[in-house]
């Protein structure tokens, strides 16, 4: 197997457009907001009214469908093996798993918009769903010690790879982070038209690449997940790359 550790760790967006793209995912994500309000006071009530809740609901949200095989007994096995353990998300934004999963006992979640996002929730809602979450509002390329060996439960990173500074840096982070038997659900765009535009950039060129990443980081691949899930794949103009694993 080649060693993923040379050129593919290299950054895939330089400070400038880093920055460029912050700007860019805050301004979308106020966007996506305004115009999906009702929606998520309806999603929030169903997290309060349902305790295993997937976060499907309304088209906003594909957990069951994409990483779950679109089949609720399977989701409901996997929620009851981690309710009592550690979970961490990444790059989660306005609505992450990570505020939705509420029957988890310690939620964790890292994204360098995180600060202003909780402020805008609570200006703009009646509850704020990530009040009983340890965020962390800085870059996730970072390693955070204090996690470092801590997450049993799942890390669950969706559609941020190609948002980041430094994806493999993430990965390599993650790989740290979690303990024998912590699953990682994972995905995201890898290739894009023209490589990118200002809030993204190509990851990779070959899904192989990440898998093969994962594989030496210790995590083996129990499936591969893609965009719509069973219930129906949706295309995209690019490649991208899903999978569940667990840590060996």
């Amino acid at each position: 197997m080649a060693n993923y550790l040379g050129d593919t760790m290299k950054d895939i967006m330089d400070e400038q457009k880093h920055k460029k793209a912050q700007e860019y995912e805050w301004r979308e994500t106020l966007s996506w907001e305004r115009g999906s309000r009702e929606k998520i006071k309806r999603i929030i009530s169903e997290r309060d009214l349902e305790k295993y809740y997937s976060g499907d609901t309304q088209g906003l949200t594909t957990n069951l469908n994409q990483f779950f095989l679109n089949d609720e007994k399977t989701w409901i096995e996997f929620a009851k093996s981690i309710e009592n353990k550690n979970f961490l998300e990444i790059g989660g934004s306005y609505l992450g798993a990570s505020g939705l999963w509420s029957f988890i006992d310690k939620r964790y979640h890292i994204d360098p918009l995180l600060e202003k996002i909780y402020n805008h929730i609570d200006e703009t809602y009646d509850i704020n769903w990530y009040d009983d979450v340890e965020l962390y509002s800085e870059p996730a390329e970072e390693i955070i010690q204090e996690l470092v060996g801590k997450i049993d439960g799942c890390i669950y990173m969706r559609n941020c790879l190609n948002h980041t500074k430094n994806p493999w840096k993430i990965l390599d982070s993650i790989s740290k982070y979690a303990t024998k038997g912590c699953t990682l659900l994972l995905w995201g765009e890898i290739t894009h038209r023209n490589g990118g535009d200002v809030g993204h950039s190509d990851v990779c060129r070959d899904p192989e690449e990440i898998e093969n990443f994962l594989k030496e980081k210790g995590f083996k691949i129990i499936r591969n997940v893609v965009h719509g899930g069973p219930a129906g794949v949706v295309p995209l103009w690019g490649k991208d790359y899903g999978c569940v694993a667990i840590k060996e």
